[in-house]
């Protein structure tokens, strides 16, 4: 199969919505992280229950992201994203693949896994919108301070 060009503009405007979303959450700004994505979107992760979707989907993830920490004695969270390193995007839809570092900070050390996001995007008023995110990496391992 021969892969159509990805123009360089629809490249960086699905990237930086990506890191937009990615920002919003390291800085704990939920309303904006919450507008990056599209209505009905789908989130997959590896915190119980794993799957959300349809309305409030990011709003009830957020807040299981939060639970968790707080559960595991979190006092940080960082997500370092890399450059992606696959976007194909066409007729107003993207798929994008990022490297990604997840770090939790806690008293002793930090939690720390490398991993991948993959997301599907769609073009809305000229914006791209985040319509599905999947996570995908280890367990989290410990390093100590």
């Amino acid at each position: 199969m021969h892969a159509l060009p990805v123009l360089a503009n629809d490249l960086d405007a699905v990237s930086a919505a990506v890191a937009v979303m990615v920002d919003s959450v390291n800085r704990g700004e939920m309303p904006a992280a919450c507008a990056a994505f599209a209505e009905g979107a789908v989130i997959v992760e590896d915190i119980h229950p794993y799957r959300w979707e349809g309305p409030g989907a990011v709003e009830s993830w957020l807040t299981t992201m939060a639970a968790n920490a707080q559960q595991l004695g979190v006092t940080a969270i960082s997500m370092d994203l890399g450059p992606a390193t696959r976007v194909d995007a066409r007729s107003g839809r993207a798929y994008a693949f990022f490297p990604a570092i997840l770090a939790l900070g806690l008293e002793s050390g930090s939690l720390v896994a490398n991993g991948q996001l993959t997301f599907t995007l769609i073009q809305n008023d000229g914006a791209w919108l985040i319509q599905t995110l999947v996570w995908t990496g280890p367990e989290p391992s410990l390093r100590e301070l």
